[in-house]
């Protein structure tokens, strides 16, 4: 049986490593996914936040050439433009069907990207790639073990 089992044990280790890499692979993709679902979630959040902040804080109109214009004033204008690009580059990136775009006030873009945000964050967890992963990397371990013991 020994002789047997001598020709295979090397095998066997070869197969773990195998299912080791195959579960980490899972394992990996999985949390790849969980990401991007956590990252699609803030980053319409945020939108939502900045189209609240651009309905409270209308856009200046430009200051012309030879106006004096304080700092203060010209970094609340940054402000808001930096609000409503993000807000117009979370609306190109996630906006699939089209709908924010049409909106026409910032309160109806806000509602939107919250309700797109919460659909996001709605999706279900799902448990079979975490459990399939985990289970073929233990898998992996014990065919590492077997075929690492000795053959007296």
């Amino acid at each position: 049986m020994c002789t047997i089992w001598g020709y295979a044990q090397g095998w066997w280790t070869v197969a773990g490593l195998i299912s080791d890499i195959v579960g980490f692979a899972v394992l990996a993709l999985d949390v790849l996914r969980e990401y991007r679902r956590h990252r699609r979630t803030t980053d319409l959040q945020e939108a939502a936040q900045a189209a609240e902040f651009l309905r409270d804080n209308p856009e200046q109109p430009e200051t012309k050439i030879g106006e004096k214009e304080s700092y203060r004033e010209y970094y609340e204008r940054l402000v808001i433009r930096t609000h409503r690009g993000n807000m117009l580059l979370m609306q190109e990136v996630y906006d699939d069907d089209g709908s924010i775009k049409n909106l026409k006030t910032y309160d109806e873009k806000a509602a939107a990207f919250r309700t797109k945000s919460a659909e996001a964050a709605a999706k279900a967890l799902k448990r079979a790639p975490i459990i399939f992963g985990v289970v073929l990397v233990f898998l992996g371990f014990v065919l590492q073990v077997v075929g690492a013991v000795p053959c007296s």
